[in-house]
């Protein structure tokens, strides 16, 4: 658990700098679940409890809306995505009945399509991405 991925900590290491980051926004969310940054560590909520509730905080939390940003709330809806690929596919039919004049349409950007890591704090990223950059080892189904 405490190994290295590209020169990011893996492990406690790992969460304590996300941590050092997010700390309030996750003090807020264990809060709402009747457990405190104290309790990390301990037999009411060791480092392992700490990585499942990070790894699988909603969209709607505090700690993926300080990580991934406000409008990681507005994509938390499926609904949202399903809107966005209607209007994408929308304007590609159009700019192909208009003869494919002029450039492409770009299609509109998701959380998790743009995922800068080193020196600039994250932005969106998916959940595999969330676990590379603290250095967990890949999810099994």
């Amino acid at each position: 658990m405490g190994r290295r991925v590209r020169d990011h900590d893996g492990g406690i290491l790992g969460l304590l700098r996300v941590l050092d980051g997010h700390g309030e926004a996750i003090r807020a969310d264990l809060f709402l679940i009747g457990r405190s940054l104290d309790d990390v560590g301990t037999d009411r909520f060791s480092w392992l409890d700490l990585r499942a509730f990070l790894r699988w905080s909603p969209m709607t939390s505090a700690f993926a809306r300080s990580f991934h940003g406000d409008e990681a709330v507005a994509w938390a809806d499926p609904s949202t995505h399903l809107l966005a690929t209607v209007a994408d596919l929308l304007a590609g039919a159009n700019w192909q009945r208009a003869g494919s004049k002029g450039s492409k349409p770009k299609p509109i950007q998701r959380p998790g399509d743009r995922q800068k890591i080193g020196g600039r704090a994250p932005t969106a990223m998916d959940i595999d991405a969330l676990d590379e950059f603290l250095g967990w080892s890949p999810r099994t189904n």
